[in-house]
């Protein structure tokens, strides 16, 4: 529980985090190169789209449990709480970033012009996250805008399982807002799946949509 373990484990969630949206954020862009993409939008949906991120959070999970088994075998890290609530909060939060991360690289020409937006949602969760400056400090604005960032979901709840041995009906509240703001980020990638489907439709077949539009 030493200070140092402290900024070790939030370093350990940014840097994890960073190469988890390296991988996932050129995932659309990555379908366009490969001339998936429009067979993914006439044949597929948005579920299928989102299923993609799976083995990607099952590897940011694992990646996550093993640095902090480190830490606690190595640092004597002070664990808690519950491994079953950490793992269920890891693969919320994984789930999260990774809709994030599609979202933030859905225009992108190429995967590596992709991958730099990743600076519009990662460092600022890990700056507001607590583990490198006390959040009581920042605006009052700023305790609520923070909350767009999957990182400050993460960081609020492993605090808390982590340090704190808190169980899941103590962070009732919590993980139900990170289940609606994951929820919302689903809606979010399913209406930018359908929206690029009419529009590919309504160019392969602009006859019929001209007809629906008379009827």
């Amino acid at each position: 529980s030493s200070h140092s373990n402290g900024e070790v484990m939030g370093f350990l969630f940014f840097f994890s985090s960073l190469f988890f949206v390296f991988a996932t954020i050129g995932i659309v862009s990555r379908l366009r190169l490969e001339r998936k993409w429009n067979a993914q939008l006439l044949e597929g949906n948005a579920f299928g789209l989102m299923i993609r991120l799976v083995p990607y959070v099952l590897c940011l999970t694992v990646a996550v449990v093993v640095g902090l088994g480190v830490l606690r075998i190595v640092s004597d890290l002070s664990f808690n709480g519950s491994f079953c609530v950490l793992l269920l909060s890891l693969l919320l939060f994984g789930s999260s970033l990774g809709l994030m991360s599609m979202l933030f690289g859905w225009s992108a020409a190429d995967p590596g012009s992709a991958t730099s937006r990743n600076i519009w949602f990662v460092p600022g969760g890990f700056i507001l996250g607590g583990f490198t400056n006390p959040l009581d400090i920042v605006p009052a604005w700023v305790q609520v805008v923070y909350n767009v960032f999957p990182l400050v979901w993460e960081f609020r709840l492993v605090r808390d399982i982590v340090l704190r041995g808190a169980t899941f009906m103590d962070m009732a509240r919590d993980f139900g807002g990170l289940m609606l703001f994951t929820g919302i980020l689903a809606v979010l990638v399913a209406v930018r799946f359908y929206h690029d489907r009419n529009a590919l439709l309504s160019q392969t077949n602009p006859d019929a949509k001209t007809s629906e539009m008379a009827a």
